[in-house]
């Protein structure tokens, strides 16, 4: 009986020696270990990105939150530091806003150009909430709220009839009778008619904005599609804990909800199904494989009978020869995912737990195992199986 070590190396030797004929084999079941391993250690960092940009789809993760007065007029109340606390502490709550917005159009002046538009105060947490990039420049952020500081940021339609197509950013707008630094332009498929607003930090707003609203518009962005439903129930009773009797008008995208939930569910078993076929293919192709090598390799079978081999020798050997096949090839793969996972984490700017990637990487070793021992089992049972006078006389 051959030692383990031995067995092992011969095992290696031989699927090395005839690597042309198992290359095909090898790169299938690399290439499907390291999708396997791509999919199941960043699934949730990528599906996280998907949700943070789905206005694209149309605002799917966002719920939008109004107080709305019992006798439609147009007075509101304001939403207390308190209830915006309740909201944020939410389960499955990623980022929640406060906004309030001008009831009449304010009077802008730029270089001439004279031009009226709604004015939006928003606090610091309104950019991450409807997941907006500027177009040019930057945003205001909790500095300029909590200084009241007089900032602003410009839709980029306003900005265009403003000064065409030049940038402002860096310049003054006169607002009413204050001066404010534009700081940026904002554009994109989620900003919609606010492109003609001009956004200013909550607290200037309230402080110098002439009929401004009370802070009665919340934008509320959860963390996943999952989670949207169970905020969207939530968010009337953490209200009414802090302001009871407020009538209140939440809106979710339950249309696009369900259309972008189909869509990632297709998303993912097509990628499941794309991965699972190439392992099975790989599978396949190590059967095959130790088929077509038994069969050429049948006088050396009867040779090592000849010699004192025992069937449980033979067996061993060609079962041994299908697991180096399947785990070389999943060591390559994994070596090939922690390289691809290490360009999308920079990508995506984010950190793929080690405790995950090892976990799904001792997870693939077992499924490749599983693999090898599937597929190799009946090849290396011909063989075992093989009798030694009429495999020698095999030509």
């Amino acid at each position: 009986m051959l030692a383990a070590a031995d067995l092992w190396r011969i095992s290696a030797r031989e699927v090395w020696r005839r690597h042309r004929r198992y290359g095909g084999v090898a790169l299938g079941l690399m290439l499907g270990t390291l999708g396997f391993v791509v999919i199941l250690t960043m699934g949730r960092e990528v599906r996280a990105h998907i949700h943070r940009d789905l206005d694209l789809l149309g605002g799917a993760t966002m719920i939008k939150v109004r107080l709305v007065p019992d006798d439609g007029s147009a007075e509101r109340e304001s939403v207390s530091a308190a209830t915006l606390g309740e909201l944020r502490n939410l389960s499955g709550v990623q980022a929640v806003s406060a906004a309030a917005i001008s009831w009449e159009p304010v009077r802008l002046q730029l270089e001439g150009q004279t031009q009226t538009a709604v004015a939006l105060g928003v606090d610091e947490f309104f950019w991450d909430a409807n997941s907006f990039s500027p177009t040019a420049g930057s945003f205001f952020g909790e500095t300029e709220v909590a200084n009241r500081e007089k900032a602003c940021v410009l839709g980029a339609a306003l900005a265009r009839r403003l000064c065409g197509d030049r940038a402002p950013v860096g310049e003054w707008l006169r607002i009413g009778r204050d001066l404010y630094r534009i700081r940026g332009t904002l554009e994109g498929a989620g900003v919609g008619d606010r492109s003609e607003f001009v956004f200013l930090p909550l607290t200037t707003a309230r402080d110098r904005i002439v009929g401004l609203s009370p802070v009665s518009r919340l934008y509320v962005r959860c963390a996943t599609l999952a989670d949207v439903e169970a905020v969207a129930d939530a968010i009337p009773a953490a209200i009414r804990r802090h302001q009871a009797g407020i009538p209140l008008q939440v809106d979710v995208a339950r249309v696009q909800l369900r259309y972008v939930r189909r869509l990632l569910g297709w998303m993912e078993t097509f990628i499941f199904l794309a991965v699972g076929t190439t392992l099975g293919l790989g599978s396949l192709g190590i059967w095959t494989g130790m088929l077509s090598a038994v069969r050429a390799r049948t006088r050396e079978i009867g040779l090592k009978k000849a010699m004192g081999a025992e069937d449980g020798d033979i067996h061993a050997q060609f079962l041994a020869e299908a697991l180096c096949l399947s785990l070389g090839a999943a060591m390559a793969g994994i070596v090939g995912a922690r390289i691809s996972l290490i360009g999308l984490s920079r990508m995506l700017h984010s950190v793929v737990p080690e405790w995950l990637f090892l976990g799904c990487t001792l997870l693939s070793l077992l499924l490749s195992l599983v693999l090898g021992l599937a597929a190799g089992y009946w090849p290396a049972r011909q063989a075992s199986r093989m009798d030694a006078v009429s495999a020698m006389r095999d030509e």
